[in-house]
């Protein structure tokens, strides 16, 4: 049995068609663990105090509005077997890191990767309804857990005056908050259901 990363091959129609063969719902694990939710109950845990403001979803919100045509440029370029986001390193060039708050996506830094990548927004964004590309599922997965953490760690701080931790104990701590609040009776639940189904026929 293997376990692959969706990335475009969904909606690209290029899936490898083996029994032993499972997609992951989204671009990777990331993009079916985070959304506001688990982000929300990463933080009401860690800060034992209930959000009562919906900063979060504005956060995030905003993140996706950003990065839509970003991810659409990745996609466009992924269909010529290239990339809009540098790989393993690199790829949080867009994200503010040192924000006076909370962590926001830096749009002047995406429109100019565009013309370094010779891409003009009308034809990524083209090709993006055409293919029915979401912004959270399709998201370059690093990029987004990542940027989720940035959001919670200055988030705790700001809000709280707390320290953070590393991310890789915050995405444990997501992964089980996805599973108590958001697997159940979910779209994920039901994607991964049919993905049995369909190989054990």
């Amino acid at each position: 049995m293997m376990a692959m990363g969706n990335e475009f091959d969904e909606v690209l129609k290029k899936q490898t068609k083996h029994p032993q063969v499972f997609y992951k719902n989204g671009y990777s694990w990331e993009n079916d663990v985070w959304n506001k939710n688990v982000l929300k109950g990463v933080i009401q845990e860690l800060s034992a105090v209930q959000i009562e403001n919906n900063d979060i979803d504005v956060n995030l919100n905003d993140f996706i509005d950003k990065m839509k045509v970003a991810v659409n440029a990745d996609g466009y370029l992924f269909k010529r077997n290239s990339s809009y986001f540098p790989g393993k390193t690199g790829y949080m060039f867009c994200v503010e890191c040192a924000p006076v708050d909370l962590p926001h996506i830096k749009e002047s830094d995406l429109n100019s990767k565009l013309v370094i990548k010779g891409l003009k927004k009308r034809n990524v964004n083209a090709f993006g309804k055409r293919y029915s590309i979401d912004t959270l599922k399709h998201c370059y997965g690093h990029l987004l857990a990542d940027y989720c953490c940035q959001l919670i760690a200055h988030y705790l701080r700001k809000r709280h005056s707390l320290t953070t931790i590393s991310n890789n104990i915050l995405y444990r701590i997501a992964i089980n908050k996805f599973f108590q609040l958001c697997f159940e009776n979910g779209q994920v639940y039901e994607y991964y259901e049919n993905q049995f189904k369909k190989n054990e026929a």
